[in-house]
């Protein structure tokens, strides 16, 4: 369901960053999901 994926979504992006900050990485590419196209039908 939406929830679940938006909370899969947030918390694998809070682990990332919270790595990233431990290792001292300066930049970081975001690239957005296809859930911003909504459901292909």
């Amino acid at each position: 369901d939406a929830k679940t994926i938006d909370d899969i979504d947030l918390n694998g992006s809070k682990n990332i960053l919270e790595c990233a900050i431990k290792k001292g990485v300066k930049n970081i590419v975001f690239a957005s999901s296809g859930r911003v196209y909504g459901d292909q039908k």
